[in-house]
């Protein structure tokens, strides 16, 4: 018996979301990396923001209600951790 389509995510927003963090990786490798200089630093500050998706997704994840939405809150904390990750390279934050 297939899932109901509200719990469903599509095989598009799947793309969207390996592409970002194909994105995010180079994005936040390559400004650490032209800041620093350093290959570990850089390295592991690219993981950061693909971590806390992964982690914030499985553990929101279990909720039942947000079962459906994985790639969502993967998606969204991906983001807002780039952008957290990118103003603490530029010296914003």
């Amino acid at each position: 018996m297939a899932k109901s389509s509200s719990k469903k995510t599509g095989w598009g927003f799947k793309v969207i979301a390996v592409v970002s963090t194909v994105a995010a990786i180079a994005l936040i490798f390559g400004l650490s990396f032209s800041a620093s200089g350093n290959e570990i630093r850089s390295i592991v500050r690219a993981m950061i923001p693909v971590g806390s998706g992964v982690l914030a997704a499985g553990l929101l994840g279990k909720i039942g209600r947000l079962d459906g939405s994985r790639w969502q809150i993967y998606v969204t904390v991906l983001l807002l951790a780039v952008v957290m990750v990118w103003l603490k390279i530029a010296g914003i934050f």
